[in-house]
C-alpha cells in the first residue's frame, strides 16, 4: 500500500492536514498512493498554480475528466516566481519542469514513487521536509 499524506506549508512549517479538512495555505502538497502528487501554491499578490508530480490523475485513473492536462512549461515558470515572490528562493523553472508529472499517457515517471519527486520538489525550495518523508533514524 502506498503512501496517502497531504501537508500544507504553513508560517514556514509543514502541517500535516486532514483530507476533509479545508485548507488556506501557500502551498499544499497531496500525495496519493506514492503515484500522484497534486501541488498547489499561491500567494495573495502574485502567482498562483496547480500541478502533478508522478501521474496526471487523468492518465493514472485512465479518466481524462479527472483533470485538464497541464501546461508543464507555464507551471514550472509560475511555481518559479511563486517561489520568489513567497520565499526569497530562486529556482530554474527547467529544474521543476523536469519533475513534473509527463502529459502523454505512455511515459512513465523517473521516480520509482512520488514520494522521491516530492523530497526533490522540496529541496530545490530549500525547505525542510514534512516529518512523515524523513528518513528513519
Amino acid at each position: 500500500m502506498g503512501t496517502f499524506e497531504r501537508f500544507a506549508l504553513i508560517d514556514g512549517r509543514w502541517a500535516t492536514v486532514g483530507y476533509d479538512a479545508p485548507v488556506s495555505a501557500p502551498l499544499v502538497i497531496d500525495i496519493h498512493d506514492s503515484d500522484i502528487a497534486t501541488v498547489q501554491f499561491e500567494s495573495a499578490t502574485g502567482p498562483q498554480g496547480r500541478f502533478y508530480l508522478g501521474f496526471e490523475p487523468r492518465i493514472y485513473f485512465d479518466d481524462p475528466t479527472e483533470n485538464v492536462p497541464i501546461d508543464r512549461s507555464a507551471q514550472a515558470v509560475a511555481f518559479a516566481s511563486w517561489a520568489q515572490t513567497e520565499l526569497g528562493v530562486e529556482v530554474a523553472s527547467a529544474a521543476i519542469e523536469t519533475l513534473l508529472a509527463s502529459n502523454d499517457a505512455d511515459d512513465e515517471p523517473e521516480a520509482d514513487f512520488v514520494e522521491e519527486s516530492v523530497e526533490e520538489l522540496i529541496g530545490l525550495l530549500q525547505l525542510p521536509l514534512p516529518d512523515a518523508l524523513q528518513p528513519d533514524s
